[in-house]
């Protein structure tokens, strides 16, 4: 019996061994955005301005993208609509 339980302490050694040693997988790892890349982009988009919970304006749009940086912005390619309410 107890060498029955060394071989088993063994095997389990050698186990132990043998699979900590493989490498480690590495991450991929996403490029960084490019300063001219849109931080921000939406598709269909509706939004409500309001002041107290009163609505003032909507805007809605079928894509935009917003910029960061020197010349941050809002673009919307295909166009927008506001409607202003009283």
């Amino acid at each position: 019996m107890g060498q029955l339980f060394i071989h088993v302490l063994l095997l389990w050694l050698l186990l132990y061994l043998v699979t900590g040693c493989r490498e480690k997988e590495t991450a991929n790892i996403l490029p960084a955005p490019k300063e001219e890349d849109p931080m921000m982009s939406a598709l269909a988009i509706d939004v409500l301005f309001s002041d107290s919970g009163r609505i003032e304006a909507r805007l809605t749009s079928t894509s935009m993208k917003k910029y960061t940086g020197e010349l941050a912005r809002m673009e919307f390619q295909k166009g927008f609509h506001v409607i202003l309410y009283d």
